[in-house]
């Protein structure tokens, strides 16, 4: 098993993309990743980490980082089910050791349920630090939107002027969903928003009062898809309809757009918007589970 670190996130693409593209919904966080570090490698601001751990003319696994954020895992979807019995454990091995003395400040890692709970299992035996299960999501999939009940206003993009208060409720999602709320990703998510309203990319739910009520952002793409992600209400406003409203016009437009699908992932321990979801199209492709590492039993009670 030999271990490749790119300095060169398109040589990085270009290694995994032809595993990537056959499954695009399963694999599309590194694979979107991955495409926007390969035309703009600073995008994320930190230099990312790009590895494959592969053996003959194969990748077997593949990891990208863009720091603070946690280290997302995948499996190459070409191997057979065999060949990833035979050999997952031996390249997560091999992994997990040319992370550790790469990546010291790693604290989370992220992948299909089975994947990431390998790699947290050896980090944890390797460091010494405890691996708790932070978050278990599933991936979802939409191909043809499903009208939900609409409640009264419209559909728009975002504009410049409601920056401060569209960030303010990303820094809120990021708490709340994702349990991201560090100054380090303070700073990235604003530098998100601004090139999400420069780009047209987050839209919002309009009142006939003309109060904004909800949003969501349309996020990384792949070759045939865009994922949703972003998704926020004010507990204010919750019940009323307007997460499901803005998921579906914005769903509506990605796929009139040109995109053959979208996704997006789902917290499992929320199942409000599990059920909104799916009654507007979206269906379960696989489960993600989310692991921190925490540098002694300690910080698990505090």
């Amino acid at each position: 098993m030999q271990l490749t670190i790119y300095d060169n996130p398109e040589n990085f693409l270009q290694r995994t993309e032809a595993g990537f593209q056959t499954a695009e919904a399963a694999t599309g966080l590194i694979y979107g990743l991955a495409r926007t570090l390969a035309i703009q490698p600073d995008y994320y601001g930190s230099p990312p980490f790009l590895a494959t751990v592969g053996k003959g003319g194969d990748w077997l696994l593949a990891a990208l980082r863009t720091p603070p954020y946690d280290m997302i895992v995948t499996i190459n979807p070409l191997l057979s089910a065999r060949d990833q019995a035979a050999h997952t454990e031996q390249a997560l091995s091999v992994l997990v050791q040319g992370i550790a003395e790469r990546q010291t400040d790693l604290s989370g890692v992220s992948g299909e349920s089975a994947l990431s709970g390998s790699f947290a299992a050896q980090w944890a035996a390797r460091t010494g630090r405890q691996a708790i299960v932070e978050r278990a999501m599933r991936v979802f999939k939409l191909v043809q939107v499903v009208q939900p009940d609409t409640p009264p206003g419209h559909f728009r993009p975002a504009r410049g002027q409601e920056a401060d208060r569209l960030t303010e409720w990303a820094y809120a999602f990021q708490a709340e969903a994702l349990g991201e709320n560090g100054p380090e990703h303070r700073v990235e998510v604003r530098k998100r928003m601004a090139r999400f309203i420069a780009a047209e990319d987050i839209y919002v739910w309009e009142t006939p009062r003309g109060e904004i009520v909800s949003c969501a952002a349309a996020s990384r793409g792949t070759p045939n898809g865009r994922t949703v992600s972003l998704v926020y209400t004010p507990p204010e406003q919750r019940g009323r309809g307007y997460a499901s409203a803005v998921v579906a016009s914005l769903s509506r437009h990605l796929l009139g757009s040109g995109y053959a699908f979208c996704t997006l992932f789902t917290d499992l321990a929320n199942p409000t918007s599990n059920h909104i979801y799916q009654a507007i199209g979206y269906r379960a492709v696989c489960d993600f589970t989310v692991y921190r590492f925490l540098a002694d039993a300690q910080e698990s009670t505090t």
